[in-house]
């Protein structure tokens, strides 16, 4: 990026990420499955693993049944058992436990 690309657009950096078609194919593919689940009314598990940045916590975590909150308590237990980095580990972990604050009405 030259200077003067710089100067017009301060906030943008480049980091040598190259897009190749697979990764947008990932991307559309992930807003299909999205747009097929609403068409068919049936929403998908939720995925700890973007807990972190969803903006619907407290929707998310109002709407499991607790059949659902026992299978991410098992997923957390399971993780902790497993070759998982730790923190990704954690990550799990700590999502199921906001998940359960969140549920209560303590966050």
């Amino acid at each position: 990026m030259s200077e003067e690309d710089y100067e017009k657009t301060p906030d943008i950096r480049a980091f040598c990420a190259r897009v190749t078609d697979v990764h947008k194919w990932a991307v559309f593919q992930k807003a299909a499955d999205v747009t097929r689940a609403v068409r068919e009314g049936n929403p998908p598990k939720l995925d700890l693993d973007g807990w972190t940045f969803n903006n619907f916590k407290q929707a998310c975590a109002n709407d499991l049944s607790e059949e659902e909150m026992d299978e991410l308590r098992m997923q957390a237990e399971q993780a902790k058992k497993s070759n998982l980095k730790p923190y990704e580990i954690a990550n799990i972990v700590r999502a199921v436990n906001e998940i359960e604050e969140l549920r209560k009405g303590t966050v």
